[in-house]
């Protein structure tokens, strides 16, 4: 109720994602999401993460969706929340909608194009679509990105993956960001 108003939500599911432990072998990963994730989902989401031009092997995308699955669960149980108090408030369409980003930039480490689109094939096909998607591209608070060419390298597949979606990128984690750096993701997104 406290996010009636707000049009626009961000799903800062990065602490789940640290605190999950993915199975180690191939065979329990295969196990993992044949227990726990329906398998119309698991074909949905693997055929829209090849749409996206994203191949990973049968168990780097287990890998993935065991990874994501228990922050993907409650990231659901956030936005049905979100979406029953304006049901129950407003009276039109448009008060009932709101802007979705999902932020994964609070991880270690950089996030692949592979995370990326197994969780935007994910959160379109359990309902959530997605406006807007946070990665971890290594950005530090008050302190410029120091290789824009190497950024540029970072963020070209990531906006591939993120255009086959129809999904903006947000550009978090450091207030520090340099003119470049704002001039290099804008020529890479075109915005």
């Amino acid at each position: 109720a406290g996010c009636l108003f707000a049009s626009y939500i961000t799903f800062d599911i990065s602490p789940e994602l640290a605190l999950t432990q993915v199975p180690e072998s191939p065979e329990d990963k295969v196990a993992y999401v044949a227990e726990n994730v329906p398998s119309d989902l698991v074909a949905a989401a693997r055929r829209r993460v090849e749409e996206a031009g994203i191949s990973p092997s049968d168990d780097e995308f287990n890998g993935l969706l065991a990874y994501v699955w228990p922050a993907m669960k409650k990231m659901k149980v956030r936005d049905e929340k979100y979406r029953a108090i304006r049901e129950k408030n407003f009276t039109t369409q448009l008060g009932c909608e709101y802007l979705r980003e999902l932020s994964i930039d609070e991880l270690p480490g950089l996030t692949t194009p592979e995370t990326t689109a197994v969780m935007l094939a994910l959160s379109f096909e359990m309902g959530m679509d997605v406006h807007f998607v946070a990665p971890a591209f290594g950005f530090q608070k008050n302190i410029p990105y120091p290789d824009n060419d190497q950024l540029r390298k970072m963020v070209e597949p990531i906006w591939s993956v993120c255009q086959s979606f129809g999904v903006s990128i947000g550009f978090h984690s450091g207030s520090g960001k340099s003119a470049e750096n704002y001039q290099v993701v804008g020529e890479v997104t075109g915005s």
